[in-house]
This record gives C-alpha cells, sequence and structure tokens, in this order.
C-alpha cells in the first residue's frame, strides 16, 4: 500500500500518503513511547501468523499495537466524501497498475465527474473538461452547462426526460458563471478542443440507423437523420461545436 508510517514529531504514529510530491496526512493515532516497525520482522515467530493485509506493528515498553492499514478503495471513499478528489484520484494511480485494480474503474470514473464539477463551479473550465473527458459523463450534460449551445430538440426531450438539472449539484450556479458574453466565450475556448477530441472518437454512422428527416419524402436526396442514440449525441455535439466556434 502507498503510506508512510511513522512517529509524529508531537508524539505519536502519522500515516501519510506516499504517492506523490506532497505527503499527504492520513490519520494521527495517539500512541505515546511506542516505536513502529514492519510486521516482517515478526513473521519468523511461528505463535505469530502471516496477515492477510499489510500491518504495522508499534510497541510500548507495557504494549504491542497491531495497526492494518486502511485498503485504497475505504480510503479513497473516505476521500470522496470530504471532496479530496485529487488526493483521491493520486492514490488510484499509485494502486492501479501492472494489471492491478485495486480501486475499480467506475469509481475512478466517478471521482473524475465529481472533481469535474467541482473546477467547473470554480471556474476553472480547462481542468474540469480535462476531467469531464476522462469520466466518460455524456457530452450533453457537459454542453447543457453552457447556456444557449445545447440545441432546442435535445433540451425539451433528453434534457428533461433525463432531469439532468436536478441531477447535477449547482447546475444553474454553474451556468451563472457563464451569463455574459465575455465569460462564454472565455469558457467556450475549453470547450471546443474538447468536443473535436469527442467528435473524433465517434465511429462512423452507420447506414442502418439513418432515416428521412421528419416531414421529408423517402426519395433520393432527401435530408436524412442518426436516429440512434449515438447519433443524436453526435448531432448535440456538431451543434454545440458549430455554436461555440462562433462565439
Amino acid at each position: 500500500y502507498p503510506y508512510a508510517v511513522g512517529l509524529s514529531p508531537a508524539g505519536g504514529v502519522e500515516v501519510h500518503g506516499a504517492f506523490s510530491g506532497d505527503s499527504q496526512l492520513f490519520q494521527r493515532l495517539d500512541l505515546r513511547g511506542v516505536s513502529v516497525s514492519s510486521f516482517a520482522a515478526f513473521w519468523d515467530l511461528d505463535s505469530v501468523p502471516r496477515p492477510d493485509e499489510p500491518l504495522v506493528v508499534a510497541t510500548s515498553d507495557q504494549s504491542v499495537f497491531w495497526l492494518q492499514l486502511v485498503p485504497p478503495d475505504k480510503r479513497v471513499a473516505e476521500l470522496m466524501e470530504h471532496s479530496e478528489y485529487d488526493i483521491a484520484l493520486g492514490l488510484c494511480a499509485a494502486v492501479n497498475v501492472e494489471g492491478r485494480e485495486h480501486v475499480p474503474g467506475s469509481t475512478v470514473q466517478d471521482l473524475q465527474r465529481k472533481r469535474a464539477f467541482e473546477l467547473f463551479r470554480l471556474g476553472e473550465f480547462g481542468r474540469a473538461l480535462e476531467s469531464f473527458a476522462a469520466s466518460k459523463e455524456d457530452p450533453r450534460v457537459v454542453v447543457s452547462l453552457f447556456p444557449g449551445l445545447l440545441p432546442k430538440y435535445v433540451q425539451q426531450g433528453w434534457f428533461d426526460a433525463r432531469n439532468v438539472e436536478a441531477s447535477v449539484p449547482s447546475f444553474r450556479q454553474m451556468q451563472a458563471l457563464l451569463s455574459t458574453e465575455l465569460s462564454l466565450r472565455r469558457a467556450a475556448e475549453h470547450l471546443v478542443p474538447y468536443l473535436q477530441k469527442y467528435r473524433q472518437g465517434l465511429p462512423p454512422c452507420p447506414p442502418s440507423t439513418l432515416s428521412p428527416a421528419p416531414g421529408a419524402a423517402e426519395e433520393e436526396g432527401s435530408p436524412v437523420v442518426d436516429n440512434s442514440e449515438e447519433g443524436m449525441v453526435r448531432a448535440s455535439v456538431d451543434t454545440a461545436l458549430l455554436l461555440a466556434s462562433l462565439l
């Protein structure tokens, strides 16, 4: 586990995250007058079974304490509850290596999503959109944060049916950040490359999903629309990309 355990200068034992340049204090235990060592020092004792999880031993003149380290997935959940998204993501990156997944990918995506909304609320649009991309959030949700860029038919259909406004924390507050033309234009500078990259990742439209546009005759040259879910996403991205580019 990427933790560092040692004695606190103020007395007791401290547990720090050891997976980034800045050591993050996770926990302080008020165990006075102890020394700490790895459990490995006790493996040669027949009376002490080898643990399934890493342990640290804290000993004093009168007591012995077995300290079991918190599994990464539980620590990530605790950090998420306190909105410590960057620290949690750093921990995920440290433990999910070489094919091992101590923290599920769905949890990592949820972390990125929560981080994205928090950064957006703080006005850090570039970093927010990077996290939206990493979270694989539906681009229609992202575009809905930019007033006037979501196509009306999407606003009146999918957006209301999914109840996006109620499911996104501080939705109106985030929209209010872009209430002026200048603020919207500045934020759109970050939205355009996000949409371009998303659009490049979409597969070509399969012919079987195309149908005549509403009210169009079924004849050669008639306008067609892609009525699949993927096609609706593609149309929303294309419309928002055009509108954002014209700001």
